[in-house]
């Protein structure tokens, strides 16, 4: 992981040696004190949707929703070194986190083999798309993770993607805070 400016970023990227495809996050909420997303609150409205405040029985004041802290990693593609680094640094830093990879066959070889050393994630969801060492590296996690009990989502074959693998954490994510209908997330 590489911190920096917007202004330093290309040349904090040619110093990495990053040439092709790299994730930017641009903002700050990989620190501590960053504040939950509004989009996933319930109190933030827009003119395509309405607030949602949770109102706790028999009061009408909103009351805050307890919740519960899930840490999603989303591992993005790279040369093999710098996959493996970015998936040894999560798991070192998040070792339950939800590892969701769209987009890395060799994310989900070093998952499957850390596992084998002892990493435990929450989930991992394994749907990269492709050709080379697809079908082998969803195939491997999968067993890996039946081997150790460890939750998984995994595409089998060679299709998936990131948009996949993004489209299967909002759906968790609706179905855990009760909100797949569309309605319920304050949609007309």
């Amino acid at each position: 992981m590489l911190r920096c400016t917007v202004g330093t970023l290309a040349r904090t990227a040619a110093d990495a040696g990053i040439r092709k495809t790299a994730l930017v996050l641009v903002g700050d909420f990989l620190g501590s004190s960053y504040e939950r997303s509004k989009l996933y609150d319930p109190e933030f409205e827009t003119e395509f949707r309405r607030a949602t405040p949770h109102v706790e029985p028999g009061t009408s004041a909103p009351a805050e929703r307890p919740r519960q802290t899930v840490t999603l990693i989303g591992l993005g593609c790279g040369t093999p070194a710098t996959v493996t680094a970015a998936v040894d640094h999560a798991a070192a830093q998040y070792p339950q986190a939800v590892l969701a990879v769209g987009n890395a066959p060799t994310a989900l070889l070093r998952i499957a083999a850390l596992i084998e050393k002892g990493l435990r994630p929450s989930l991992v969801i394994g749907v990269p798309v492709g050709f080379v060492n697809v079908v082998e590296s969803k195939e491997r996690l999968f067993a890996v993770c039946q081997e150790y009990d460890v939750p998984a989502i995994v595409a089998m074959g060679r299709k998936g993607g990131s948009t996949v693998a993004a489209a299967i954490c909002n759906a968790l994510i609706y179905t855990a805070t009760d909100m797949l209908d569309p309605s319920a997330r304050g949609w007309n």
